[in-house]
């Protein structure tokens, strides 16, 4: 979730620790912050930061940017890159972990689809059953815990559902 901050100016760059608007009013009373040539002045700009998303494979880490989005406004993003793994342990480390996650999310789609086979619940179709099959085979059918290719859930095909 973006928040907004404000950071340090160095040549024309965001730069430094963020700051809270309270801290940079404190050293600064009487400073009107929501004028951005007031807060040029000051030496700072408006940054909105967005926290470092998870990132459980250890093949790929998140780099920040930052982006000037209008005159004195600024905003980081992230991108994965990838991390060369020197050790065979490490490699063998990325892959429990990948595996891992990957049940741990297979369980958490049958689970939610479980209703499904209830006597009470809704009635399974073909698709559904083919969907649920499809995730119990994984992970017997992926060499790549973080390149899978997950199947459609039948009750939501545009992925918004969940």
């Amino acid at each position: 979730m973006e928040q907004k901050f404000y950071k340090k100016l160095e040549d024309n760059k965001p730069t430094g620790n963020l700051e809270i608007r309270s801290n940079i009013q404190n050293c600064h009373p009487g400073k009107n912050l929501d004028d951005m040539d007031v807060l040029a002045e000051l030496g700072y700009c408006i940054y909105y930061h967005t926290p470092e998303p998870s990132n459980l494979n250890l093949a790929k880490k998140y780099v920040s940017s930052d982006t000037e989005i209008e005159s004195g406004v600024w905003k980081n993003s992230w991108s994965l890159e990838d991390v060369e793994l020197d050790s065979e342990e490490q490699r063998a480390e990325n892959l429990r972990i990948g595996f891992a996650q990957l049940r741990s999310n297979r369980n958490y789609y049958l689970q939610i689809t479980d209703h499904y086979g209830l006597s009470d619940g809704a009635e399974m179709t073909d698709e559904m059953r083919e969907y649920r099959q499809s995730l119990r085979d994984l992970p017997s059918n992926t060499t790549d815990p973080w390149n899978v290719t997950w199947p459609t859930d039948p009750s939501d095909p545009d992925g918004t559902k969940y």
